[in-house]
């Protein structure tokens, strides 16, 4: 049985398949040569991802949806990055119902954004064997309270729908969070994690 890559891609299998220079290419060809299993999906296919000029109501769509319209008050509806976890595990899931795969020697990765769903991903389902996630910038593998680089205060500017909202109490005082990114790396310990920051 093969041991398994379990990845969100940014635009479908069709460019994950071809060869270009770029941060995200995984190699999936050299992987696959040497016996690893690689499984993939497109990120936006599991929720959507906002864009300048959509709105926060053309937030969480895709599997969103299975659970009805969300109270947009409440602070503590999950953000699109732990929907793409979510994804992330149910990709598993089909990973242990096929024959061909070894899934308890699964490998969770993804770069940027999809980096994050992935340490999300190993933090929440003790079955991924390993985690790497890739350029993950702010709330993701640095440490939070900080005052440089990539901020809580920048996030909420750009990509609101990518956390829960009871985060961004924290987003004027970093410092006042009980709380920082390295426990959420602990959450995956013991287990392998490869970090490239």
């Amino acid at each position: 049985k093969s041991p398994v890559f379990v990845h969100l891609n940014y635009g479908g299998i069709e460019k994950v398949a071809e060869k270009k220079d770029n941060r995200f290419d995984i190699p999936w060809d050299f992987l696959v040569a040497h016996g690893y299993a690689f499984m993939s999906a497109c990120y936006t296919q599991i929720t959507s991802d906002l864009r300048h000029g959509d709105t926060e109501k053309d937030a969480f769509n895709g599997v969103c949806e299975l659970w009805g319209r969300r109270d947009p008050k409440a602070t503590d509806n999950p953000g699109t990055l732990m929907v793409w976890a979510w994804g992330l595990m149910r990709g598993l899931d089909l990973a242990e119902r096929t024959d061909e795969i070894d899934a308890r020697r699964s490998v969770v990765i993804g770069s940027s954004r999809l980096g994050k769903a992935a340490l999300l991903a190993a933090a929440f389902d003790e079955r991924f064997a390993v985690c790497v996630p890739n350029q993950t910038g702010a709330v993701g593998v640095q440490l939070m309270k900080r005052n440089y680089g990539e901020t809580l205060k920048g996030q909420h500017l750009s990509v609101p729908h990518w956390y829960c909202p009871a985060v961004w109490k924290y987003e004027d005082d970093p410092k006042s969070q009980p709380f920082d990114q390295h426990l959420l790396l602990a959450c995956v310990a013991p287990r392998a994690l490869l970090l490239e920051c």
